[in-house]
């Protein structure tokens, strides 16, 4: 919630975290205009309102991750059909069927619409997921997150 100070969680030494191309640009700026010009009543307000809760409450508790990433890229699918706004991409869900097939989850980074996206799994299975994105020709790279 705006003002209040940012939780420190700490990264779990078994999880990997792969930073993912979409090849696709976006304008954040436009698509988060877009997003909060719906999201002012309706289906597409509860659906904003549910995913901060969502961000809220992870913050607090961060345990599965793995299982996290998958339910908040759930919570910004709904946003978007809500928002009539394409948040998650058709090359963002070919590439997390990709990872998800790999044993990891998946889901877009910053507004979305484009950009990049981030890949979580067990550090013993992200060997696979990188083969199998650049299989497909899709750049991603392991990010070492420290303490």
């Amino acid at each position: 919630q705006m003002g209040e100070i940012p939780m420190h969680a700490k990264w779990p030494d078994d999880l990997a975290l792969i930073a993912v191309d979409s090849g696709r640009s976006a304008s954040t700026p436009d698509l988060v205009g877009r997003v909060l010009r719906s999201a002012q009543q309706g289906e597409a307000a509860s659906a904003l309102q549910n995913l901060v809760s969502w961000c809220h409450d992870f913050a607090r508790k961060p345990c599965a991750w793995v299982e996290a990433v998958n339910d908040c890229e759930k919570a910004l699918e709904k946003l978007g059909a809500a928002a009539g706004v394409e948040i998650v991409t058709s090359e963002h869900r070919a590439i997390r069927e990709v990872v998800c097939a790999a044993g990891g989850a998946y889901k877009i980074s910053g507004a979305g619409g484009g950009d990049l996206g981030i890949a979580v799994s067990e550090r013993s299975y992200s060997k696979r997921i990188l083969s199998a994105l650049e299989t497909r020709g899709v750049r991603a790279w392991e990010v070492v997150v420290a303490g």
